[in-house]
């Protein structure tokens, strides 16, 4: 999706649909909404008059401009109180414009700034948080979706207004109040785009079937997304795994005929800083192994690679966005099967570490290979190692789904991580 930030005529600006935020405990008196409501006749005034809800937080209302404007509808969003408003309230709403405008021909979407009503949040901020919620709400998994080839013909002979009924949105315009802030929205609306990408792209990789994303797949992924890039990227494979010792990841990948790797991604930005070891279980499908997993269980562990697809995520964001950081991303890529030489209960495998350890559930399996990871991202001395993973129910029974479980020996990097958390 093509996003821009561009100031202009408000009444002229062509649109299939003009977003306009609205809040509700202050007079919304910005110049360009007033030039708007002048030429619909003062529509938009009498309808807040009329129906405060409609700039309540999260309210969404959508009405014809009857060619008035060169917008062929406006939208009114509302953003509840300004000084209750943040930037996660502000991608919230992004979210669900995004949503409400999915399949109703709004190709080309405008979004008139904030304006005067925000006060405690920058407009870079405020900006960001639109366009990420905006472009991760647009989002669907439909890579695999496919038309019959007599649905096309039955396209091809409807009129142009009937064909991009469905059409999804391809631009998003960002319409300043003032000259002065194009810029700061214009570096907001850059940052989310090359965040919002990465976002999608983890979300795709965990989307997609497993008889496609398999350790080889994960690897080539790690190797395609470092080229041209000041990423560095290096492959093991099953015999460079044997040759490391990596005992734990050897018994879980044992019972699939689909062999392990392991992605080693490295991206320095600031030499002589920090370095932070990144490691994300990648477990491409996990079907509990001997102990097998139930039905009702078992039909989602495609997604259990989360972990490494988000390691590969971050060092790519890092690398586009040249942050001065420097991340050394560790991916142990496995598909934990069930077979005549998977890994049993009791068995008891040497670690890279040199130590022993026995097996006590194969459904266990994630902390076997990341043992072995964060072994191996030892040998780049990072300062601190992060690993990331989907590792166990039990964290959802304890805090629920909208909550990440946090782990460690330092409070001061655990509070980093969850006040980053805060923020994205």
């Amino acid at each position: 999706m093509k996003v821009f930030v561009k100031k202009g005529d408000i009444e002229k600006q062509a649109a299939h649909v003009l977003v306009i935020p609205l809040f509700s405990d202050i007079q919304n008196s910005d110049e360009d909404l007033g030039k708007v409501d002048n030429i619909l006749g003062r529509a938009i005034s009498q309808a807040l008059e009329d129906n405060a809800y409609l700039s309540k937080e999260g309210s969404i209302s959508m009405f014809f401009t009857n060619k008035r404007l060169r917008a062929d509808r406006v939208l009114l969003a509302g953003l509840g109180k300004s000084a209750e408003l943040t930037t996660e309230k502000i991608r919230k709403l992004g979210g669900s414009i995004a949503r409400h405008l999915t399949g109703k021909n709004a190709k080309d979407v405008a979004v008139l700034g904030f304006g005067l009503g925000l006060k405690n949040i920058p407009l870079d901020r405020a900006t960001q948080a639109l366009v990420e919620g905006f472009l991760l709400g647009n989002y669907t998994f439909d890579t695999y979706k496919t038309k019959k080839d007599d649905d096309n013909e039955k396209n091809d002979k409807k009129d142009d207004n009937e064909k991009t009924h469905q059409s999804k949105i391809e631009s998003l315009q960002l319409i300043p109040q003032n000259e002065f802030d194009t810029d700061r929205m214009q570096d907001g609306a850059d940052l989310a785009v090359v965040l919002s990408e990465n976002v999608l792209m983890v979300r795709e990789l965990i989307n997609k079937p497993a008889n496609i994303v398999t350790p080889e797949y994960m690897a080539k992924f790690a190797k395609d997304l470092s080229r041209n890039t000041k990423i560095k990227c290096k492959i093991l494979n099953l015999s460079e795994i044997k040759k490391e010792k990596m005992g734990m990841i050897l018994a879980v990948a044992q019972g699939s005929k689909n062999e392990p790797t392991l992605v080693k991604l490295e991206y320095y930005g600031a030499r002589g800083k920090p370095t932070y070891a990144i490691v994300g279980k990648g477990v491409c499908f996990d079907t509990g192994g001997v102990n097998l997993k139930p039905t009702g269980y078992i039909e989602d562990m495609k997604d259990d690679m989360s972990g490494a697809a988000a390691v590969f995520g971050i060092v790519k964001a890092a690398a586009q966005l040249k942050l001065p950081v420097n991340l050394v991303g560790i991916a142990p890529c496995v598909e934990n099967h069930i077979s005549g030489s998977a890994s049993r209960p009791s068995d008891i495998v040497r670690a890279a570490s040199g130590k022993y350890v026995e097996i006590g559930n194969t459904d266990a399996e994630g902390r076997l290979i990341l043992g072995d990871a964060i072994d191996y991202a030892l040998k780049s001395k990072p300062d601190a190692i992060i690993d990331i993973a989907t590792l166990t129910g039990a964290c959802v029974v304890a805090l629920g789904k909208e909550i990440s479980g946090v782990m460690g020996n330092n409070q001061e990097l655990m509070d980093k991580i969850m006040e980053a958390g805060k923020q994205t």
